[in-house]
């Protein structure tokens, strides 16, 4: 957390293990949500942090941990969306789903952020 202070670091991502949350997994270890919970509280310590970008696959939105760690979110001050996107969308040979969650809060230029303007979700796939 000092470090990250220190250098002024304003997006931390990551991803948890996906297996807590894939539908094909048994979904019930409680890695991935601590792994979460842990990012999260990190990022909120950290003052110049803007942005949260997580990744992990489509079965986390139908989980009790994702309503969880959106509460949490809200609790430390963050705003968030999400998209799926899949990677044929990028110009990937694959046909599988993500979904990203960005977590934010603030703006750079100062601000509240509004809640029509958390993420330009055309503008990430234009960009991938």
């Amino acid at each position: 957390i000092a470090e990250a202070r220190r250098l002024g670091v304003e997006v931390s991502s990551g991803g948890p293990p996906c297996t807590d949350f894939s539908m094909s997994g048994k979904r019930c270890s409680q890695k991935g949500i601590q792994c979460i919970i842990s990012m999260l509280q990190v990022s909120a310590a950290v003052s110049t942090v803007r942005m949260v970008l997580l990744e992990n696959v489509v079965g986390f939105l139908s989980t009790p941990e994702f309503q969880q760690a959106l509460d949490l979110a809200q609790g430390l001050g963050f705003d968030h969306s999400h998209n799926v996107i899949s990677g044929n969308d990028c110009g990937l040979p694959t046909k599988r789903r993500r979904v990203f969650i960005m977590f934010t809060r603030g703006r750079l230029g100062g601000g509240k952020l509004a809640r029509d303007d958390k993420a330009d979700w055309r503008g990430v796939h234009e960009r991938l």
